[in-house]
């Protein structure tokens, strides 16, 4: 399966901007033969998290929640997916479910509906001040195989990507909230997750300017159980000026964890569980 990363560039605040940059960044992956796309986290107005106040932050939240389907962002992308032929799968909005917000991804589909969704399941201290529910179980996508979707925080943790892997995903995508860790970090996570599922790994990272400068930026990568990291993708490996760098992979995807030992895993949590539950009664 051809796969692009879109790793953009994000002006701060400016959804014209972005959907502009995404709009280049589809076309220039169709152009490419990808039949998948990826689009980072926060695509239509970049990661406010980081920047904000956590009383700022709530606000904008509640301000910029769409429905999906039905809002600004899914509505554009399922224009572009049908006019190209092309799955893209975005990194997560804030979406609007009712009362509920949740931090989610989901996938667009030629035929013009939205394929899947995901809502992010580790939701951390500042997303349930602004506000965000967590997700209910790790959904997966499906194309011509399935995937497993891992939002931010997910990354940190290793049973969230273990269950997708054993509900059938062959390979993981996992969005990282720009600005937050460094390089560094995020290659020991992404190979940990990698090399313990014996799955590729594609991490979509970005970067994210305001005023004209750049405030920060998160590489993407392409990892390999076996041989770590195949491609790392930065705007700085293309020059000054870029908004946008899509990379197309071919992906084979593969899952062969030993289902034989499922039995063998739901004793390990369940002696966990038991053991986590006496910690917290002493304390």
């Amino acid at each position: 399966m051809k796969i692009a990363i879109a790793h953009l560039l994000l002006k701060f605040g400016s959804r014209k901007t972005n959907y502009d940059r995404v709009r280049k960044s589809v076309q220039e992956a169709k152009e490419k033969g990808a039949q998948l796309v990826l689009l980072p986290s926060m695509f239509n107005i970049g990661t406010f998290q980081s920047v904000y106040t956590v009383s700022q932050a709530k606000e904008v939240a509640r301000n910029i929640a769409e429905k999906i389907p039905g809002g600004q962002s899914s509505s554009l992308l399922i224009k572009l997916s049908s006019a190209l032929d092309i799955y893209i799968l975005a990194g997560p909005i804030i979406e609007r479910a009712g009362p509920k917000l949740f931090s989610t991804a989901f996938l667009v589909s030629p035929s013009g509906v939205i394929a899947g969704r995901y809502r992010k399941i580790a939701v951390d201290v500042i997303d349930r001040a602004i506000g965000l529910t967590s997700g209910k179980h790790p959904n997966l996508v499906s194309l011509k195989s399935k995937l497993g979707v891992l939002i931010e925080h997910d990354l940190l943790y290793p049973e969230i990507a273990r269950t997708s892997i054993l509900s059938g995903a062959s390979f993981l995508v996992g969005f990282s909230r720009i600005g937050e860790m460094n390089g560094k970090k995020l290659e020991r996570i992404g190979e940990a997750r990698s090399y313990e599922n014996n799955v590729p790994v594609i991490i979509v990272g970005g970067a994210l300017e305001s005023a004209e400068r750049v405030l920060t930026e998160t590489p993407s990568m392409i990892i390999d159980a076996r041989e770590g990291i195949l491609e790392k993708i930065t705007l700085d490996e293309v020059g000054k000026n870029v908004t946008h760098v899509v990379t197309v992979a071919e992906v084979k995807p593969t899952n062969t964890f030993p289902l034989h030992d499922m039995e063998s895993l739901l004793d390990i949590i369940t002696l966990l569980y038991k053991a986590s539950r006496g910690l917290a009664k002493k304390r």
